[in-house]
């Protein structure tokens, strides 16, 4: 169940101030989004997305593709450090790859992306998507492909540097043969934009969106209890639930994708629900 970050009440109808956690780059369509509906929103990321020190791991998964029937991409974030390395002109030519590509299609390779945004990347490169799960989550991602698992289709799960193992331990368990590889690494940043931490100790942001359990991590760590001045809101019950087990209360989104962060807001200011 949604409970209010706060005892400040909101105002029905007004427009408030919200923080996004993401990199700028990752927050662009959210941002845009929330400023057409008249939001002030600012920016403050709270996990640092790099390449990888070493590139000779993707480079040899790249160069047995065909020895995988699914990819699995659970962000944007791994569609595009992983395709750009394929797609890398150091790699092939561009008629090259799509002839490369192409030839694993007709191999029976598949890609499986975790929500609407992560597939929506994979579509910027051209590339079809064969299943998003119902739930835009690690157990959906899972329970859409037990099937697949039953048949001992191998998957090749494309992935950060640090994460849960919910769909390698699930996907064995059914049969199916499950190979990860890290194509970016993930880091918290430490240290807020002072401007920001004064914004939050002194109760001059409003809401805050928060769309992954490891940057709500970080999140708390970086604020602590400034963040009972705010109002949290979680993309998914997942991330809600670790903001809960931290002790600070959450709304959720009416859906796990950006859309749903954005109805939740427009609620909580416009009707004070």
């Amino acid at each position: 169940m949604d409970s209010a970050n706060s005892d400040r009440p909101f105002t029905p109808s007004s427009n408030g101030t919200i923080l996004l956690t993401r990199t700028e780059n990752q927050s662009r369509s959210l941002q845009q989004k929330l400023e057409e509906s008249g939001f002030t929103v600012l920016n403050q990321p709270v996990i640092e997305i790099l390449p990888v020190d070493d590139y000779s791991e993707i480079d040899s998964f790249l160069s047995r593709l065909n020895e995988f029937d699914w990819l699995i991409f659970s962000s944007s974030n791994g569609v595009r450090f992983f395709l750009d390395r394929f797609f890398a002109p150091e790699q092939k030519t561009g008629h090259e790859k799509q002839k490369s590509w192409a030839r694993l299609r007709q191999n029976g390779l598949k890609i499986a992306a975790m929500g609407p945004g992560t597939a929506g990347t994979v579509s910027e490169y051209g590339l079809p998507v064969d299943l998003i799960p119902d739930r835009f989550c690690a157990e959906g991602m899972a329970a859409a492909l037990t099937e697949e698992a039953h048949r001992h289709k191998r998957f090749l799960s494309l992935r950060a540097s640090r994460g849960r193992q919910v769909l390698s331990r699930q996907l064995s368990a059914s049969g199916g043969v499950f190979s990860e590889l890290v194509v970016y690494q993930s880091r918290d940043v430490t240290v807020p934009d002072q401007s920001i931490r004064q914004k939050m100790e002194t109760g001059r942001i409003d809401a805050v969106t928060v769309t992954s359990s490891a940057g709500a991590k970080s999140l708390i760590a970086m604020f602590g209890d400034s963040l009972k001045k705010t109002r949290l809101v979680a993309i998914s019950s997942l991330t809600g639930d670790t903001i809960r087990e931290a002790g600070f209360p959450v709304l959720l989104a009416d859906e796990a994708s950006e859309e749903g962060l954005v109805a939740r807001l427009q609620k909580l200011f416009r009707q004070g629900i």
